[in-house]
């Protein structure tokens, strides 16, 4: 399920979604990280709830994606740029 730009996310969504956005916004990698690079990158997160984030994240257009590719929006990277997105 996609959360809502007002629908309340449960922790583990929050944090699947900052550590994917902090991976894209990494200054010693690409900025287009493949899924398949993502998901050996976190391990952990099983391929529904990548999707699940991925889609969430496009739908209010933090990152953008295609069939293959994800990438951090130029919103989000004003806004590292900036120091607002740190860790």
């Amino acid at each position: 399920m996609q959360a809502q730009p007002n629908q309340v996310l449960s922790d583990d969504e929050r944090q699947l979604q900052r550590l994917i956005v902090l991976q894209l916004l990494r200054d010693d990698r690409d900025e287009r990280w493949s899924r398949r690079q993502l998901a050996l990158k976190l391990l952990h997160v099983g391929p529904a709830p990548l999707n699940a984030a991925l889609a969430s994240l496009t739908d209010v257009g933090i990152i953008h994606t295609d069939l293959e590719f994800a990438w951090a929006s130029r919103a989000a990277r004003r806004l590292d740029q900036i120091g607002l997105i740190c860790l």
